[in-house]
């Protein structure tokens, strides 16, 4: 499953969990601002180095990530990071696993449920070839501010995902909710949104804030969802401040 990585055996280990149909290469800049710590990002089943895995689903993918965190992380615990589909896994996590996880940042995910998923997984799973096209990857690469590498790795990140899995993996989301164990995780957590996100995204962000004892809820002013991209020196900062310090970032602003 390991894509990326910065190993320092030893040292606090931290986990990072790409969105749906990109793979680890995506934080490449975010490993690169950690190098105290023990990092690594990992390829889910489909993507990357896993991509001939056949996506078994969210709560099986949840339940190997902390297999592999309990065998391989420093004394069996991470810090975790996650994007969007790796946000939802993020939360998961926390709610069936909370003996693997140190502290966990999530951006981007959804806990509110999507309306007309099937309907959206099914319209972009049959609109596939479209976003193959080299064209559209790279006019999509230009506006998220990617170098030529990183274009050629996101072609070749869509080229690669079964059309199957893009049905299965927004099932999962919408299907994925806030729950009792969710709010009882000890986990400390940092979960923020983009203001320019879905709102359902952005109201997980502020139910979470709300509800959830050990979790803070931020918004990211003028974030869009990949805003790692966006904003990468914003993006380390807080992950440095969260991970290394339990600190919130300044910056953000507080859900209403």
């Amino acid at each position: 499953m390991i894509g990326f990585q910065q190993r320092q055996p030893g040292q606090p280990t931290v986990v990072f969990l790409h969105g749906a149909g990109i793979s680890s290469w995506m934080w490449r800049g975010q490993l690169a601002a950690l190098p105290e710590l023990d990092a690594v990002a990992l390829d889910l089943p489909g993507h990357g180095v896993s991509a001939a895995v056949p996506w078994p689903g969210l709560s099986a993918t949840t339940a190997l990530v902390a297999d592999w965190i309990r065998a391989n992380a420093t004394g069996g615990k991470a810090h975790v990071v996650g994007l969007s589909l790796g946000g939802v896994m993020g939360l998961d996590l926390a709610a069936r696993f909370p003996g693997v996880v140190n502290r966990l940042v999530t951006t981007g995910a959804l806990a509110m449920g999507l309306p007309g998923a099937d309907a959206l997984g099914w319209v972009m799973e049959v609109s596939m070839p479209l976003t193959r096209m080299p064209w559209l990857i790279g006019m999509s690469g230009r506006m998220l501010g990617l170098s030529v590498q990183e274009r050629a790795d996101l072609l070749n990140d869509v080229r690669r995902l079964p059309p199957a899995f893009v049905r299965q993996s927004v099932r999962d989301v919408a299907g994925f909710r806030i729950t009792p164990a969710l709010l009882a995780s000890p986990v400390p957590a940092l979960v923020v949104a983009g203001t320019r996100e879905y709102r359902g995204i952005r109201r997980t962000v502020g139910r979470l804030d709300a509800e959830w004892p050990t979790a803070v809820g931020r918004l990211v002013p003028k974030g869009h969802h990949i805003w790692n991209w966006q904003f990468p020196e914003r993006f380390n900062t807080m992950l440095r401040n969260w991970l290394l310090e339990q600190r919130v970032p300044d910056g953000l602003a507080i859900p209403r």
